[in-house]
């Protein structure tokens, strides 16, 4: 997943769902020796935020809470966008939101498993050709 985002201390990246994984994805971020200024978790479940504040999240979002995904990032980092996104859940929805919250060259990475086929055509809908962000699925058995 970093080897694919490349974290520098100027970025935010944001980490939706942190189980395991995402927890995992927070804990190599903040190790870096120049960690993201922003880290972001996203999950539903509030325990699990805390967790990741622990770990060095330095933003937690109850998705339950503030459905918004996109508005809320982009009012994290003010508009500009995350320059990377790792998302663990595989949702379609979470995938599109994050495309469209990314900033000019930023880099989505998804590792989660769900059925990403039925809605891919839709995935960049509205969104400006030269502003496409980099899109990685990783998948692993």
């Amino acid at each position: 997943m970093l080897n694919v985002v490349v974290p520098t201390s100027d970025m935010a990246v944001v980490v939706v769902g942190v189980g395991a994984v995402g927890l995992s994805a927070i804990m190599a971020l903040k190790l870096l020796e120049h960690p993201p200024k922003k880290i972001i978790a996203v999950d539903i479940v509030g325990s699990r935020l805390e967790l990741a504040r622990t770990f060095g999240a330095t933003h937690g979002v109850n998705s339950k809470v503030r459905p918004d995904l996109m508005k809320v990032l982009m009012d994290i980092t003010r508009g500009r966008g995350v320059d990377g996104a790792i998302d663990t859940t595989g949702k379609p929805d979470v995938i599109t939101a994050l495309i469209h919250s990314a900033a000019r060259k930023g880099k989505v990475v998804t590792v989660g498993v769900g059925d990403v086929s039925s809605s891919s055509p839709s995935l960049f809908e509205g969104y400006p050709k030269p502003h496409l962000p980099t899109i990685h699925y990783q998948i692993s058995r």
